[in-house]
C-alpha cells in the first residue's frame, strides 16, 4: 500500500500522496493530494473540494492556525489545518474540481462544471476515497467557504436519508444507506474524534 513521500510539517512527519487521479462516472479524472500519518494503515478520511487549486492549501502544513474566528481559517487556507487533521489520525484529501487545477473537464463560471452537477462529482469522489486502501471506508468532508458549499452539494446528491443539514454553523450530518457513513464540518472546526468503521454518529 505504501506509495507516498514524507514531509516534515507541523512539528512531525506527514505522509503525502501527490496528484492521484480520481475517475468520475463520465471518464473525466479529478486530481487529489492525500495527507496522513506515516504509519501505513487505513484511516477515516476528510475530503475538501474546491476550484482554487489543491496546492494553495499546502501552506497549512507550516502555518499555525489563526483563530479569527475559526481555527480552520488562515487567509486563503480554507480546507483545514492539514497537520491537525493528520494528528487526529485522519487522511486529509484535497481535490481540484472539474476544470480546475490539475483536474480534467471543463468549468464554466463559479459553480458550473460544463453541465455536470458538482454534487455528482463530489459523490463520485467520496465513493472513490472510501474504496482506497489508505481509507477505512469512513469519509467526511471539511472546509469553509467554497469547501463548505461543496459539502451541501455532495449531501444533495448522496444516496442517503437526511438527519440534519445546517451548513456553515453545525456539522451537516447524514446517515448512509450503505455500509459506510460520511460527515462534513464547515465553520464548526476541526474534528476531534474518529469514527469506528461501520458506525454512524453526529455531533449536532
Amino acid at each position: 500500500m505504501a506509495d507516498f513521500t514524507t514531509w516534515d510539517a507541523g512539528g512531525g512527519k506527514v505522509a503525502v500522496r501527490k496528484d492521484l487521479r480520481v475517475p468520475m462516472r463520465d471518464g473525466v479524472e479529478l486530481a487529489a493530494d492525500v495527507y496522513h500519518g506515516i504509519e501505513d494503515k487505513p484511516r477515516p478520511a476528510l475530503v475538501a473540494l474546491s476550484p482554487y487549486g489543491k496546492e494553495l492549501q499546502a501552506p497549512a502544513l507550516t502555518t499555525p492556525s489563526q483563530r479569527r474566528p475559526s481555527p480552520m481559517w488562515d487567509g486563503c487556507i480554507e480546507a483545514g489545518d492539514i497537520a491537525r487533521v493528520v494528528k487526529e489520525d485522519y487522511a486529509h484529501v484535497i481535490g481540484d474540481l472539474r476544470g480546475s487545477g490539475d483536474s480534467g473537464g471543463e468549468m464554466i463560471g463559479n459553480y458550473n462544471a460544463g453541465g455536470v452537477p458538482l454534487g455528482q462529482d463530489a459523490y463520485d469522489f467520496i465513493e472513490w476515497v472510501a474504496e482506497q486502501p489508505w481509507c477505512d471506508g469512513n469519509v467526511g468532508m471539511i472546509g469553509i467557504s467554497y469547501f463548505g458549499s461543496m459539502q451541501v452539494l455532495a449531501a444533495r446528491d448522496a444516496v442517503a436519508t437526511p438527519v440534519s443539514r445546517t451548513p456553515s454553523s453545525n456539522p451537516a450530518c447524514r446517515r448512509s444507506t450503505r455500509r459506510r457513513s460520511w460527515r462534513s464540518w464547515s465553520n464548526s472546526g476541526s474534528p476531534t474524534r474518529t469514527w469506528p468503521p461501520g458506525r454512524t454518529w453526529c455531533t449536532c
